[in-house]
């Protein structure tokens, strides 16, 4: 019986080297696991600062809304399955997509996601001073873009057929095809990447000569209450 190959996996073994080795098998203080801990992360930050390669961190790549469960006074998130090392951009731009790898990527106010994203520069920048400067702004940006030709692989194909909501669970659901033009409408409207731009404007435009404009609908939390007056104007 041969025994499995080591892993080459870089955030596996991170993984495994301070939450196993330096506890478990030498014996290391938790004054000493933090002191590394902090010693590499200003590793990681003299790397992105010679080499201009944005921060990267070990994330679950799935932050739904329902892969949160509530602990104390905050949110943990859960389910790790897709968890990979990447730039951070890829995990901030789930709130200006929103949600993409989600079902349940219905459409935030835009000043929602203006609050969520100086919240979360107020609570990481004392760390990663990267979340305040033009850089983080335009890689969040090329990952919004990003996201919406990664949807246009994933729902295109079924999208052409029958319009469904993107999981069975519930009827009130985004369809793929509202998530497709609201994601290539953001990709159109891109900046940093002018080619693309051109290229998500020109496939939108073909798609809703198809199935005509389908608009992709609030959250029902940010949605008006059934019954209650519109603001005139």
């Amino acid at each position: 019986m041969t025994s499995a190959a080591p892993s080459t996996d870089f955030a596996l073994l991170l993984h495994d080297y301070f939450c196993q080795r330096l506890l478990a098998q030498r014996n290391a203080s938790p004054r000493t696991i933090a002191s590394y801990r902090d010693t590499f992360r200003l590793l990681l930050r003299h790397v992105h600062e010679h080499t201009r390669t944005p921060p990267a961190a070990l994330t679950l790549a799935d932050a739904c809304p329902d892969n949160n469960v509530r602990a104390g006074d905050g949110y943990v998130l859960i389910d790790f399955e897709e968890a990979e090392w990447r730039p951070i951009a890829w995990d901030v731009s789930y709130l200006t997509v929103p949600w993409p790898s989600c079902w349940c990527s219905f459409l935030l106010p835009a000043d929602v996601t203006r609050q969520a994203l100086a919240r979360y520069r107020a609570t990481i920048a004392g760390r990663l001073p990267y979340v305040d400067t033009p850089a983080f702004d335009h890689d969040v940006a090329l990952a919004t873009t990003g996201w919406g030709f990664v949807s246009v692989s994933w729902f295109l194909g079924a999208a052409l057929g029958k319009d469904r909501p993107l999981h069975q669970l519930a009827a009130d659901l985004p369809t793929r095809r509202a998530v497709i033009l609201h994601r290539l409408d953001d990709a159109r409207n891109a900046t940093a990447l002018p080619v693309l731009a051109e290229f998500a404007a020109r496939l939108r435009a073909e798609l809703v000569l198809r199935w005509g404009e389908v608009p992709l609908e609030p959250a029902p939390a940010f949605r008006p209450a059934a019954g209650a007056s519109r603001p005139a104007g």
